[in-house]
């Protein structure tokens, strides 16, 4: 065994390699070197890139602390990353399970005007359960109506302004589209004409031709079936196919011509072409009845039979002839039966109201029908009492676009010069009124006035038509009907700066003719005129202070001319079966019109002689000053006190 190929230890360390070695650490020397020089030129372009980097401007953004997930896990490796807050705190980490309802449900039995026992009892008698399915076109108002049944035996149940109950729409969808998809049944213990109970069961069903499968089995439970109609639409096609289907399934069927009052407020027809309107539609269903009908018994629909009924589901009413004509004679009696009354109200009957009978051959050429005179006119005026309702969407800048005009269009109720009414923004909700102020309105135009209305005057009161045209301002003023002052300008008249002291010569004319004649009343036919007007140069010289002088020439020139006394004359109406006292204390309720009362009233030649009665040509001079002694007034006018005091 060599030992030098062991060390001192035992250890093999092999043969002598000493060349090798040398060539090798030659080699690391010169590796060695290139590193140096290598890093060297590294650190020389690294102190060149750091002092790059720090003149540059690194965002917050920009800036990386830490390498990304793609660098430490690879490309193909797919990662998510999630803030620690991703997850709202209103959400908790273990949701509760959740019941979804797709319907609404009662919690308990409400409130009724009748006791559910009494319901409940009045099914153990056949006789008195009627099944009712409720039927029509879409929107035509059937939900709409079962919800005026219910509010009228539910008193906890009110529609509110902005939206309906629509009580028989359950799901939640057909309460977000409006559209009833389900028949819906509700028992409901309802009173006749008679105030004899019954129980209904009333099926609410749907409009839509989508959901006719539902109509088919309410038909199939139901022993009659109303079909409604709306009054402003007519007969739709929807509306033939249900009349088919019931005149197949042998159901009574009975027609309710709703919306009535689309007749009065949206179409806003006479009430004579109203008629006309209601009677097509009756008349079109027999004629549709009668073709779906053959070889069965014919069958006919007829306000006259009972099975056509008039409503409004919206200002909740319903009524027949027979229901209409127990109004009149509850309220008037005197031994009239409705039932006869009911007969004579549809079709060509007349009342003359001079022989106090029911005619069918007109007595007048303009003399109504019963229908149209009992029934349409007393609801026309019940809608014209309305609350004012007017629809703005135009505004014109006046003269010196200091103010606007506003141009819209009365939808209901009557607008009076002066009349305070509370103005709604678009922003507006009953919840918020936040959008809306108190306001009164100004004066009342008519577009282009002017013209006609010079035309109009030149010709019926034989004005001149010069005169005629330079109208500035005439009645109806602050709410009194009869009340129409004239204000004429002249062309020879300065009318480039009139515009500016318009209002103020308006208020100005207003109040001292209320008072001219000592009466406190209004005057009504006078015809005032500005011939020379100068208008100083100031502003200041053109207010209400400096135009009242100029309305006491007025006053004094009414005072001047023949003024004549006008006393209201009342009528009763036809059918008004009221005592005279009641008529005569009842104040303007019967207001017709005004008439002129015989004499001057102004006349000093007349001498009013206590307790003796006077002629009829002193009657006005009579008026004037017992009226004036009332009012503790002397009994005589002077124009002395309308005199300018300064001139």
């Amino acid at each position: 065994m060599d030992a030098d190929l062991y060390d001192e230890f035992g250890n093999y360390i092999g043969p002598d390699l000493g060349s090798d070695e040398d060539e090798s650490e030659e080699e690391w020397e010169k590796e060695d070197q290139q590193d140096d020089i290598e890093e060297d030129d590294q650190g020389d372009d690294q102190m060149e890139q750091d002092d790059d980097a720090q003149m540059q401007v690194v965002l917050h953004e920009d800036k990386k602390y830490y390498p990304t997930a793609q660098e430490v896990f690879g490309a193909d490796v797919e990662t998510i990353v999630q803030e620690e807050d991703t997850q709202p705190l209103t959400e908790p980490i273990i949701a509760p399970v959740k019941n979804k309802k797709f319907l609404l449900a009662e919690q308990d039995l409400p409130v009724t005007t009748y006791e559910i026992e009494y319901l409940a009892d009045l099914m153990d008698n056949t006789e008195l359960i009627r099944n009712v399915a409720l039927a029509g076109h879409l929107h035509h108002g059937k939900t709409t109506f079962v919800d005026c049944l219910l509010e009228q035996t539910h008193p906890d149940l009110k529609s509110k302004e902005e939206s309906e109950i629509r009580y028989t729409d359950t799901l939640f969808t057909e309460q977000e589209r409006g559209v009833s998809i389900k028949s819906i049944p509700v028992s409901l213990v309802l009173p006749d004409s008679r105030d004899k109970s019954y129980l209904l069961n009333v099926f609410d069903t749907p409009g839509h031709v989508n959901f006719s499968d539902e109509v088919t089995a309410a038909f199939r439970l139901c022993d009659g079936a109303v079909i409604f109609i709306d009054a402003s639409e007519g007969i739709m096609l929807n509306t033939e196919r249900l009349l088919k289907h019931a005149v197949q399934e042998r159901l009574a069927i009975t027609i309710c011509i709703n919306k009535i009052d689309r007749l009065i407020l949206e179409l806003k027809l006479p009430p004579a072409d109203a008629y006309f309107k209601l009677k097509h539609i009756v008349d079109e269903v027999n004629g549709l009845l009668s073709v779906y009908s053959e070889g069965l018994d014919d069958i006919v629909v007829s306000p006259l039979l009972g099975n056509v009924c008039f409503a409004s589901s919206t200002y909740r009413f319903c009524f027949t002839l027979m229901s209409f004509a127990k109004l009149y004679t509850d309220t008037y009696g005197y031994g009239v039966d409705h039932r006869d009354f009911a007969k004579r109200l549809w079709g060509d009957m007349y009342f003359n109201s001079k022989t106090r009978k029911f005619t069918k051959k007109a007595p007048l050429n303009t003399s109504p029908r019963t229908f149209v005179e009992f029934i349409l006119e007393p609801l026309y005026k019940l809608f014209a009492q309305g609350p004012l309702m007017i629809h703005t969407t135009k505004q014109y800048p006046s003269r010196d676009a200091t103010a606007f005009h506003v141009l819209g269009r009365v939808l209901s109720g009557t607008v009076y010069a002066g009349q305070q009414v509370k103005i709604l923004g678009e922003n507006y909700t009953l919840e918020d009124e936040e959008d809306s102020r108190i306001g009164n309105i100004g004066r009342l135009w008519i577009p282009e006035a002017r013209k006609r209305l010079g035309e109009f005057f030149q010709t019926k009161y034989d004005w001149d038509l010069l005169a005629a045209r330079s109208i500035w301002a005439f009645g109806p003023i602050r709410s009194v009907h009869y009340m129409t002052p004239h204000c004429i300008v002249s062309k020879v008249a300065d009318t480039s700066n009139l515009s500016i002291v318009q209002n103020n010569n308006e208020h100005s004319l207003t109040s001292p003719e209320q008072k001219c004649t000592g009466w406190a009343k209004p005057i009504a036919g006078d015809d005032n005129r500005f011939l020379p007007v100068t208008f100083l140069p100031e502003l200041i010289h053109r207010g209400f202070d400096k135009a009242l002088p100029t309305s006491m020439y007025f006053s004094k020139a009414l005072d001047y001319a023949t003024p004549r006394l006008m006393e209201p004359c009342a009528s009763t109406s036809r059918l008004c079966f009221i005592s005279v006292h009641s008529v005569s204390t009842t104040k303007r309720s019967l207001f017709h019109h005004w008439q002129i009362v015989p004499g001057d009233p102004l006349d000093k030649s007349i001498v009013i002689r206590p307790l003796e009665p006077q002629p009829a040509t002193h009657l006005a001079r009579e008026f004037m000053i017992k009226t004036r002694r009332r009012k503790l007034h002397c009994g005589t006018i002077t124009a002395y006190w309308f005199y300018d005091r300064l001139l």
